[in-house]
């Protein structure tokens, strides 16, 4: 699984109900690595999941990972989709800005990420 790429992937936090959801073009192993380094520098990150490990001081669950979607195109990626779908999501709602209106509803019919 850590050897994959150009995927949508969900991270649960061990302390709380929150949760986080982004893409990675590269090796999700690389981009997790990433995520890791920027949570033990403490300095503060421009991602929320830095901003909740950090400020909350809980930890991630890496081990359990979920693999929401696998798609090589960047513009066929339905991140928002999943972002949209979760119960108590840590994703900034700028990142919804391109998701049209008329889905709204549909999405919201559908069972949680």
């Amino acid at each position: 699984m850590l050897s994959n790429q150009n995927m949508i992937y969900k991270i649960l936090c061990d302390d709380c109900e929150a949760s986080y959801i982004d893409q990675t073009k590269r090796k999700l192993s690389m981009r997790i690595c990433k995520h890791i380094s920027d949570i033990n520098k403490k300095t503060g990150s421009p991602l929320v999941i830095s901003d909740h490990s950090i400020n909350l001081n809980h930890n991630f669950r890496w081990n359990e990972m979920k693999i929401l979607d696998s798609e090589s195109s960047y513009n066929k990626r339905f991140k928002m989709i999943h972002i949209k779908r979760q119960k108590q999501g840590l994703n900034r709602q700028n990142d919804l800005e391109s998701l049209p209106e008329s889905y709204l509803s549909i999405i919201q019919s559908l069972s949680p990420s």
